[in-house]
C-alpha cells in the first residue's frame, strides 16, 4: 500500500489503515513495514483509542420500601447518599430486582414525587431465553442527596410483586471514541443459519480479520424490546462463534438502538429475536469499529509505503511511542494508504513467501540430525563392549 502524502524527515502523521490489511496480514501488526524507495525503514507504532470513560460509586441508603396499590400497583423506596459531606455529582442508577423475562417503567423524583420526576427509564430482562437485559437508568448530573423511585409491574404481569435486591448510584464522565464506519454487502440466510424465533441477517464485510465494535439498526416500529445476538467468522466453512449481543429497544421517553461487540472477522450473523411477536420493521443497519492508525515519523522525503507479511525483514528498535504524547495523537494530519499493489521484489524472489516454512524445515532436519548423531554414539560404546565379549 504507498502512502498517499507529501513527506519530509521528522514528519510525524497517522495512518489510516485500509480495510484488507488486517487479513493480509499473518500477524498484525508484527509483519507490518513502512518502508521508503531507497529501503529505509520508517518508525511507527500502532494506536488504538481506548475507552477512558471513568465510572464513581456513590455510597448509599435503601429506605421506606413500599408497595403502593391502586389502578397501577408499583414499588417505591428512597435512595439516600451517605455521610455528611457534599453529595457528589451523580448521572446513573442500577437497579437489580427479582424476577426474570420482564420489561419494567422506571420513574427518578429527586426528593419525592412532587419535587417533579427528574428521569424515567426501564428495567429489562430476557435471561428466560437469552442473556441479555437492561438495569441503568440515565439522567442527566444532578447532586440530589435523595432519590425517590417507582418501578411498575411488567405490563404483560401487571399482578407480579417483586423486591429491590440491589441499588447502586454512579456517576459515569463518557468520553466518546473515534470511530469509522465498516461497509459490508448482505447475504441470504439459508439452511442452518435460519431461525423461526428470529430475523437473521448475514454481513460480508469483504476482508477477513476486519475489527468491528457497533452495530446499529434503524427501525421504523414505534414501541419494541427485543434480544440480538451476534455470531462471526472468516470462512463460510469455519463454525460460527459469539462474538457480541444485547437488547434493542424503543419505549416512552427511553430508546436504544446499539449493541456493542468485539469481532475480528469477514463474516457476521445478526439474530434479532421476536419469538411470539411479529419482526421488526429494520430499515439499515450500521456497522462501526474503533479508528485505528499506524502513527509514523518519516525518515526522509519519501515516497513510502506500507508493506504486509513482512515478517522476514527485521526491525530496528524504535523510541517513537515513548516520545510522543497521546494527546498530541488526535491532532496529528491523517494519511490514506493507496490500493494495494504487488511487491514487485517479492515476485522476482518468490521462495520469500516461503521463508517461514523454509525456516522450519531447516530446523526440523538440524534437529533430526542432531539426534540420529546422539542415537549413534550411544550405540557404539555398546557394540564394541558385545565385540569383546
Amino acid at each position: 500500500h504507498p502512502l498517499d502524502g507529501v513527506f519530509e524527515a521528522g514528519r510525524q502523521a497517522r495512518v489510516v489503515l485500509a480495510a484488507d490489511v488486517y487479513g493480509q496480514c499473518r500477524d498484525f501488526p508484527n509483519d507490518i513495514r513502512i518502508v521508503d524507495a531507497d529501503g529505509t525503514q520508517w518508525p511507527f507504532f500502532l494506536h488504538l483509542p481506548r475507552d477512558t470513560s471513568r465510572t464513581v460509586s456513590i455510597d448509599l441508603q435503601v429506605l421506606n420500601t413500599a408497595w403502593v396499590e391502586g389502578a397501577e400497583p408499583y414499588l417505591q423506596f428512597d435512595l439516600a447518599v451517605e455521610g455528611d459531606a457534599p453529595v457528589p455529582v451523580h448521572n446513573r442508577l442500577e437497579l437489580v430486582t427479582t424476577g426474570r423475562d420482564f420489561v419494567r417503567r422506571v420513574e427518578v423524583f429527586t426528593g419525592d414525587e412532587s419535587s417533579g420526576r427528574m428521569a424515567s427509564g426501564y428495567l429489562i430482562d430476557f435471561s428466560e431465553r437469552r442473556d441479555a437485559g437492561n438495569r441503568i437508568i440515565r439522567y442527566p448530573d444532578s447532586d440530589a442527596e435523595r432519590l425517590h423511585i417507582r418501578i411498575y409491574p411488567n405490563a404483560q404481569a401487571a399482578d407480579e410483586r417483586f423486591q429491590l435486591t440491589r441499588a447502586h448510584l454512579r456517576h459515569l464522565e463518557e468520553r466518546d471514541l473515534p470511530c469509522e464506519p465498516v461497509s459490508f454487502v448482505e447475504a441470504e440466510a439459508k439452511g442452518r443459519d435460519l431461525n423461526d424465533d428470529a430475523q437473521v441477517r448475514l454481513l460480508d464485510l469483504k476482508h477477513s480479520a476486519r475489527p468491528v465494535e457497533f452495530i446499529h439498526f434503524e427501525v421504523s416500529n414505534d414501541a419494541y424490546t427485543r434480544c440480538v445476538t451476534v455470531h462471526g467468522r472468516d470462512s463460510e466453512h469455519d463454525p460460527w462463534r459469539r462474538v457480541g449481543g444485547g437488547e434493542i429497544h424503543a419505549l416512552p421517553d427511553d430508546r436504544n438502538d446499539t449493541i456493542k461487540v468485539n469481532a475480528r472477522c469477514r463474516f457476521l450473523k445478526v439474530q434479532v429475536f421476536h419469538y411470539d411477536d411479529q419482526p421488526l420493521d429494520i430499515d439499515a443497519i450500521r456497522l462501526e469499529a474503533v479508528s485505528r492508525y499506524l502513527v509514523v515519523e518519516a525518515a526522509s522525503s519519501g515516497p513510502a509505503s506500507l508493506y504486509f507479511r513482512a515478517w522476514d525483514v527485521e526491525a530496528p528498535q524504535y523510541d517513537l511511542q515513548s516520545r510522543i504524547e497521546k494527546d498530541a495523537i488526535d491532532r496529528m494530519p491523517e494519511l490514506s494508504l493507496l490500493d494495494t499493489r504487488p511487491n514487485v521484489l517479492t515476485r522476482a524472489q518468490p521462495w520469500r513467501k516461503y521463508s517461514k516454512l523454509l525456516a522450519g524445515l531447516a530446523v526440523g532436519a538440524v534437529s533430526l540430525l542432531v539426534i540420529w548423531i546422539i542415537i549413534g554414539m550411544m550405540r557404539s560404546p555398546a557394540a564394541g563392549h558385545e565385540g569383546d565379549e
